[in-house]
């Protein structure tokens, strides 16, 4: 069940990355609502960890940007996003070095 929310999600944000910003952005605090539905807080983390991750491919791993967008989600999961987005800067930085 697990995967399958996850693979869920992939897919919604895969629809999105190819929105204009504005639109982008407006979508973002929707990702997970599905996770949450399930009251599982570790299917919400990484799906919201997965949201920081996909933000930074939308950025151009871009760091600085894709924290701002991160700041835009409820409180509760900003904290686990921001983690997504330097976690995939990191591994990015990492192979390209």
């Amino acid at each position: 069940m697990i995967w399958f929310c996850l693979i869920v999600h992939i897919k919604n944000i895969n629809n999105i990355l190819l929105d204009d910003e504005q639109t982008f952005v407006k979508k973002i605090p929707e990702l997970c609502k599905s996770a949450e539905s399930l009251n599982n807080k570790d299917v919400e983390s990484q799906c919201v960890s997965a949201i920081g991750e996909g933000i930074m491919f939308y950025t151009g791993h871009n760091l600085e940007k894709s924290k701002k967008i991160c700041l835009i989600l409820p409180a509760k999961n900003q904290r686990q996003c921001l983690e997504g987005a330097e976690i995939e800067f990191r591994t990015n930085k990492s192979l390209i070095e």
